[in-house]
């Protein structure tokens, strides 16, 4: 694997010298550059990979650049003041130009910031902060060179970001927009979360949601922000604090309360049933959440939407990912299966069978809620779980997700009710379970579990006897 880097601009200055030197035309000088690079163990991946050219504003004989480079430069200029007509405009014109050439990849908001742009960024909205319609541009503007780089965010940025955040409260573009970078700059690093948390983040987005009920893009980014705060996806830090902030959301802030409030509110609109489903879900890491769902109507409205809206391959998908989540209280497990929720998810699986996320969450509640409940075993062979079981791993065989889930599923149901190891060995469980065993490695404890359970021939290892090793 290439394990070697070298920065834009020696990229630049080779494809510039089969240029000048060997007359290639641009295209062919950069696939000349790629290949020499490549053959030397090179990782481009931080490389924008086509030539640089002059732009029109620049002065003849001027060195060519990238065209983020020179919408970073405008922006520069702007903010000098530099340039004296128009300045709005053009700061609005490069601010967008920069915006496009960002999202063209990583490498182009790599070469971005080895150039000054956040300083850049910061100072830009700085200056406008006082112009709701500059600012709401100049966030976007720093969201783009944000995303994938957290790591750029300062403590200075985390302080003008909240301080934005909270003297435009009431303009939902700038609080959409500032939410927005406030989530990038929250992926994968923890450091950034917790600053943004110890600045009242969770506070503000709680308000935020309240104060904005009928404004759907507002409320999903702040759903989305709130998801963040409880992910652990920072490799750099051996603890996190998800935990604690789903806490501080979920009953310091009644934060699972309002989010009911909300999905009352626009029940018919998928995308923020959607979001709030997948929010609560997120927040449901203690038993006593996982009730308060049920005890705010959560399990009802879920019930309902299985029922009204099941043609809705999303909605049938985010109410089994929620569903999942709840149902690690075993009183709520009940309530889950007195709902009728289990006919329902398999209604969910049979009118969308290639649907891969509806087949692994169904398999994944089907597991919670058969574990340590025989009865809910009953009534998942009742309605036709095992087929429909078996039928997902098949349908789904190169989805290590799905194949994990069905051989726990399976496992759970036979684990307490022997009785039913025939009616899955004779669907042809045993065949599937192996073959998931052979094409995902990750699957080999899931699916010997479940082989053992259904008395079926499986060798297991002893991994560990207590004894020490010699040497």
């Amino acid at each position: 694997m290439a394990t070697k880097r070298i920065t834009q601009e020696t990229f630049d200055a080779v494809v510039k010298e089969n240029i000048d030197d060997f007359e290639m035309d641009a295209e062919e000088a950069v696939e000349d550059a790629i290949k020499q690079f490549e053959s030397q163990g090179v990782n481009l991946s931080n490389i924008i990979k086509q030539a640089a050219t002059a732009s029109d504003d620049q002065q003849s004989g001027s060195e060519a650049r990238h065209p983020i480079l020179t919408a970073l430069q405008r922006i520069q200029d702007s903010l000098n003041n530099q340039l004296q007509e128009k300045n709005d405009e053009k700061l609005q014109d490069a601010c967008k130009l920069f915006q496009e050439q960002s999202c063209q990849g990583a490498a182009y908001r790599n070469v971005a910031a080895a150039n000054g742009a956040y300083s850049i960024m910061y100072k830009l909205c700085q200056s406008v902060i006082n112009n709701p319609s500059s600012l709401s541009i100049a966030l976007r503007t720093m969201a783009s060179l944000i995303d994938g780089q957290p790591d750029l965010m300062d403590n200075v940025g985390i302080q003008l970001i909240m301080e934005i955040l909270k003297m435009h409260f009431n303009d939902s573009l700038i609080q959409q927009t500032g939410i927005n970078v406030v989530r990038l700059a929250c992926i994968m690093h923890e450091s950034n979360r917790q600053k943004f948390v110890s600045c009242d983040l969770i506070e503000h987005l709680i308000s935020v949601l309240r104060h904005f009920t009928a404004q759907i893009a507002v409320i999903k980014e702040a759903c989305s922000t709130l998801r963040t705060l409880t992910l652990d996806d920072d490799i750099r830090v051996p603890f996190g604090k998800a935990h604690e902030h789903a806490k501080m959301i979920a009953s310091e802030c009644n934060g699972l309360e309002l989010l009911i409030e909300v999905i009352k509110l626009h029940y018919q609109d998928t995308t923020i049933y959607c979001e709030i489903c997948s929010t609560i879900a997120k927040l449901a890491v203690r038993n006593e959440y996982c009730q308060q769902v049920v005890d705010l109507g959560g399990l009802k409205l879920v019930t309902q939407a299985l029922a009204e809206r099941m043609d809705e391959s999303m909605i049938a998908a985010r109410s089994c990912f929620l569903l999942r989540a709840i149902s690690g209280n075993d009183d709520v497990k009940i309530a889950i299966v007195n709902s009728s929720c289990v006919s329902l998810i398999i209604a969910a699986m049979d009118r969308h069978p290639k649907h891969m996320h509806i087949a692994e969450q169904a398999c994944a509640v089907f597991a919670s809620l058969a574990l340590r409940h025989p009865q809910h075993c009953a009534e998942i062979i009742s309605c036709g779980g095992a087929d429909f079981i078996l039928k997902a791993m098949k349908i789904h065989e190169d989805v290590e997700s799905v194949q994990k889930q069905g051989c726990l599923a399976i496992r759970n149901i036979v684990a307490r009710s022997r009785e039913y190891c025939n009616t899955f060995l004779e669907a042809g469980a045993e065949a599937i379970i192996r073959q998931a065993r052979r094409k995902h490695k990750s699957c080999d404890d899931e699916a010997k579990a479940a082989l053992r359970d259904l008395e079926c021939a499986v060798q297991l290892k002893e991994l560990w006897t207590g004894l020490p090793t010699n040497g």
